[in-house]
């Protein structure tokens, strides 16, 4: 875990093992998550629980890890204890690899396993310079979610118990910060794995709530004499040692590192620095002691906290460290992939940023093509701002690519305008690069798709320019037709959003029929499936559902293993009224995808449809499970709820849905119901008010409190309700809530009027004929 060269001396806390076995108690059965002990780095915050532990006899295995995104790569912390459970189970559970190989193999491609049952997808077998798939921004969290449910499950299996202690938690990669949220609430991991945090500074804002925490404070004289004993240092005078706390400011491990300097005839008064003495403490040791602590520090990815090897580290040249860093980075070019993802310290502390970036652009396309934008961002985001890194020579290599795809990027964040100058500054630096056709298609479908609004235009302007730029530019080019049907396919998408259906059909089956007579269907495979599912789409549009059904059905053949193309497929059968046979597809993309919290969402509206409430709801609480912010599932949960009679769940969840999208008008429609049947009026009138509010062309919010005004017998005021629900929509049944607000207020001719005309407009007649009848003879 730590290493050095240097003395290692024990940074023991006796003082705090009370506090920490108060907060490792109060976490047994409470909703807090984490321990989290604080402290300066250097404080003594891993020996002091290791003492802990070691004291308790956890009935836990522990693993002690180092969580530096930099040191040990996007999932630092937690990729020892996975790799443990995927060794275990490959052993004795290879069913449970099975059941989340979908979020396994995608989070961690790198990771082959025979336990593997599904082939993967086109995405993930395409080569790289094919690669026109890429990941939406969400599909980390789902990836995520299906780690932790491997997770889980080994443990319920298996019966072991862990305690996973991660050090620098204050250097988490953004993945392992969204993983660490999912576990905040989803509980079910509590049982058997303990997190322990150990944070150099201040625990990560959104954790706060999560966290027991044990901050560890400076060391005061009584401790200090203490640490001394503990490490059989003889005690010092009481004035030395107050000195030494000063210029160490109650560090440990630089008083430690002090008492060092006194072993090497360094006297120590309060007059120097604590950098002056380390200096000291190095020039003393020679410079092959230096040499030394400097290679290993490297070569352990920077992972030691000794004050020494740290300031060893800042102060030697650039020249030596690069030399160092560069022979690092050759040792692990001949590793696998993994070794150069999981260990990025060596390649961004080169000196040149031009090296840091030409080697870091196999990681960056890696990372993307996995989908941990946020993490990609948090190492890469640094370059984009510099204008001589984005003209680096010569247009073609791979970091120019990196810029590129940053694009796409852009777009599954939502902010494809920030992508635009991007796109623009390489096409203006290099027009004649290889790059060029993807530049212009992210031109063009930023412009036709991703930005909002549209600029149907610009984007047509971009498309016909790739077409004219493939022609004259890649017309000898072996990959031509392959080239030249990716831009006419996004002229296609354009095409169809201007309403010129006609010609979007024509270029997509042209298309299709060049690349399957000229390649085949086996090579391009991926862009082949994706022009082929882009065809159905456009049938959808259509309303051609024959068509869209054989495109899709077409899509699926070609890529069996995208589990995304049985959820489009399923939601096409469902809007053409064929329920079951969609659940059979929904069933599928479930079946294919990591947690696919869209597809549990569309299952639960067909379950409704078809009369199944509890599988309705079952399903949407799956969503909310995966995805706590979908603000229409609990809206749907709160539907199921009232349906039953069930109001005060049926409450909480609506509150739920409103707390997550506050500004939709229907949420408080649906609560003024659920409050009005606990009969609190007021309450009620409330809601449908802010609904109105909310959305003054709601006609339901007028139509409700119309009723409710109604049962508390307001007749004129329910009147105006249902008069502005009508000016609205005049859907039938609010005419015959106006008729029986017309006959309380024995005006029986308006009445008959408003029940005639619902007659008239509703297939089911008998209430209107029994209203009719009653009114008539009550007059």
């Amino acid at each position: 875990m730590k290493v050095s060269t240097v003395t290692s001396l024990t940074r023991y806390r006796s003082r705090y093992i009370p506090h920490i076995e108060q907060a490792w108690q109060q976490l047994s059965g409470s909703e807090t998550s984490f321990l989290a002990i604080t402290g300066a780095g250097g404080s003594g915050k891993l020996d002091t629980f290791r003492a802990f532990a070691e004291a308790q006899h956890l009935p836990h295995q522990l693993f002690y890890t180092n969580g530096s995104q930099l040191a040990n790569g996007y999932f630092a912390g937690f990729y020892p204890l996975v790799m443990y459970m995927m060794a275990a189970c490959e052993a004795e559970y290879p069913d449970i690899i099975a059941r989340h190989e979908q979020s396994i193999k995608r989070l961690f491609p790198f990771m082959p396993s025979a336990a593997y049952q599904v082939p993967a997808d086109l995405t993930n077998l395409a080569l790289q310079e094919e690669r026109t798939r890429f990941y939406h921004h969400e599909f980390q969290e789902k990836l995520l979610h299906g780690i932790y449910e491997f997770a889980v499950d080994y443990c319920k299996h298996s019966g072991e118990q862990f305690v996973l202690v991660i050090d620098n938690a204050d250097q988490l990669s953004p993945t392992i910060q969204m993983l660490l949220r999912i576990m905040s609430y989803r509980q079910e991991w509590q049982e058997s794995i303990r997190m322990v945090l150990l944070f150099d500074g201040d625990i990560h804002y959104e954790l706060q709530n999560h966290c027991k925490q044990v901050p560890i404070q400076p060391l005061d004289r009584t401790e200090a004499e203490e640490l001394l004993a503990n490490n059989g240092i003889p005690a010092v005078p009481a004035r030395t040692l107050d000195e030494m706390l000063y210029i160490a400011s109650g560090n440990t491990a630089d008083l430690l590192l002090l008492t060092e300097c006194m072993d090497n005839a360094l006297p120590v008064f309060n007059y120097l620095t604590m950098d002056t003495y380390t200096d000291f403490y190095l020039s003393r040791k020679g410079q092959a002691f230096r040499y030394a602590l400097l290679k290993q520090y490297i070569q352990h990815d920077g992972v030691d906290d000794h004050p020494a090897a740290i300031r060893n580290y800042e102060i030697s040249s650039s020249a030596l460290k690069d030399q160092l860093h560069r022979q690092r980075i050759r040792e692990m070019e001949q590793q696998p992939m993994e070794e150069r993802i999981m260990h990025p310290f060596h390649y961004v502390s080169l000196s040149s940023e031009v090296e840091q970036l030409t080697l870091l652009a196999p990681i960056a396309i890696k990372l993307q093509e996995i989908g941990v934008y946020n993490t990609w961002f948090d190492l890469f985001s640094r370059y984009f701002i510099n204008a001589e890194l984005r003209t680096l020579p010569d247009g073609d290599e791979l970091h120019n690519a990196v810029f590129v795809r940053m694009s796409f990027i852009l777009y599954s964040l939502g902010i494809a305008k920030m992508s635009i100058p991007y796109l623009e500054f390489f096409y203006e630096n290099f027009p004649e690069s290889k790059l060029i056709p993807m530049i212009l298609y992210s031109q063009s479908m930023t412009y036709g798709r991703y930005q909002v609004p549209v600029q149907l235009d610009k984007a047509e302007h971009f498309a016909m320019m790739n077409l004219e730029k493939i022609d004259s530019m890649f017309q000898d080019h072996p990959k031509h037709v392959y080239i030249k049907v990716f831009a006419e396919n996004a002229l296609a998408y354009i095409r169809a959003k201007q309403g010129r259906f006609d010609e979007a059909i024509e270029l997509c089956t042209a298309g299709i029929h060049k690349m399957k007579d000229i390649y085949g269907e086996d090579k391009y495979a991926l862009h082949q499936s994706i022009l082929v599912y882009n065809t159905g789409q456009i049938y959808e549009i259509l309303k051609d559902f024959d068509k869209a059904y054989e495109m899709y059905d077409h899509a699926i053949r070609l890529d069996p293993y995208y589990g995304e193309y049985y959820n489009d497929m399923a939601n096409l059968l469902q809007n053409h009224g064929r329920l079951e046979q969609a659940l059979e597809y929904y069933q599928k993309a479930i079946d294919l995808c990591p947690p696919y919290y869209e597809a549990h969402m569309n299952r639960a509206g067909v379950y409704e449809k078809l009369g199944r409430a509890e599988l309705a709801y079952q399903d949407y609480l799956r969503v909310v499970e995966l995805k706590p912010d979908t603000a229409h599932a609990y809206s749907q949960l709160s539907t199921l709820c009232y349906q039953e009679e069930r109001y005060d769940e049926a409450e909480a969840w609506i509150d739920k849905a409103i707390y997550y999208q506050a500004g939709e008008a229907q949420f408080y429609n649906n609560k003024g119901l659920v409050l009005q049947e606990q009969q609190r009026h007021e309450e009620a009138q409330q809601c449908f008010e802010e609904a109105m509010r909310r959305n003054p062309r709601l006609s339901e919010a007028y139509s409700n409190a119309a009723v409710l005004a109604f049962e508390q017998e307001q007749y004129e005021q329910s009147l105006a309700w249902i008069n502005q629900a009508i000016e609205l929509d005049a859907d039938p049944d609010y005419r015959i809530n106006r008729g029986i607000v017309y006959r309380a207020l024995h005006e029986t001719e308006q009445a008959l009027a408003e029940f005639e005309y619902a007659r008239q407009h509703k297939q089911d007649n008998d209430y209107v004929d029994h209203l009719i009848r009653e009114t008539t003879t009550v007059s």
